[in-house]
């Protein structure tokens, strides 16, 4: 697509690395809470993930804002679009305030937060492959397919004498 290869801004930049992360981030907190949940209290490995689930977290929000109010945004927007971002958001805050609970952050003793955040977790594993959010499932073939087939395009193949 012509929109990934035009200049955005740093900015904008950064705000995708950041909520990109924090799906690696959710991802991998679901898998590892459940495996290894003293590795998620080490302190870098905490508050690393902390950090991303919650920057994820703004970034999600503000997606939603610029997703309601920018007419350009709206116009394009879908049903599945507000109801992928919404349950990504929700994802995020529920991630963060599970990772607070591993860290033993406010005396949570409770394992609710952590149960619904793998329950939630489980519904996007049955509606992803649905919905929008599939992206991150092909990417790396599409990628490699879109290299191979038109990388040369342009160009005279290397010979291979």
């Amino acid at each position: 697509m012509e929109s990934t290869r035009k200049p955005k801004g740093f900015v904008f930049y950064i705000s995708f690395v950041v909520f990109h992360l924090g799906v690696v981030a959710g991802i991998a907190l679901a898998f590892v809470s459940t495996i290894a949940p003293d590795f998620l209290r080490i302190p870098a490995v905490a508050w690393t993930t902390m950090a991303l689930l919650i920057g994820a977290f703004s970034v999600s929000v503000y997606r939603i804002f610029r997703r309601m109010f920018r007419p350009v945004m709206r116009l394009i927007s879908t049903p599945d679009d507000y109801f992928s971002l919404f349950m990504l958001t929700i994802w995020f805050g529920l991630g963060a305030l599970t990772q607070a609970y591993l860290m033993g952050i406010w005396g949570m003793t409770s394992e609710t937060l952590l149960i619904a955040y793998l329950y939630l977790t489980s519904f996007f594993l049955l509606y992803v492959p649905f919905s929008k959010i599939s992206h991150y499932l092909y990417y790396p073939f599409t990628r490699l397919y879109i290299g191979r087939a038109l990388g040369h395009r342009g160009s005279y193949p290397y010979s291979r004498g």
